[in-house]
């Protein structure tokens, strides 16, 4: 018998970012499909979210960002996950 895995999957909003609306809404989402879910809340840096998500054995990592820096928060965000590896 194959057991079924539950995907496990940060959530967070990036730093200086307070903006946690739609993380909150997406989190609901992911739990209401069977996800296991680590909610780390607003203005996370890459490296605490690269750590938590290692840590946790995430299989994924869902990030919100209003104020615009994205792409160089995901450079940051993989750079960290890297080092961790």
């Amino acid at each position: 018998m194959v057991e079924s895995q539950t995907a496990r999957i940060v959530t967070a909003t990036s730093l200086f970012d307070g903006h946690d609306a739609s993380i909150n809404i997406m989190r609901r989402i992911l739990q209401s499909k069977g996800a296991e879910v680590i909610h780390l809340g607003h203005d996370r840096s890459a490296a605490s979210i690269a750590k938590a998500a290692m840590e946790e054995d995430a299989r994924a990592v869902a990030i919100t960002s209003y104020q615009g820096g994205h792409m160089e928060f995901f450079r940051y965000l993989r750079r960290h996950k890297t080092a961790w590896s």
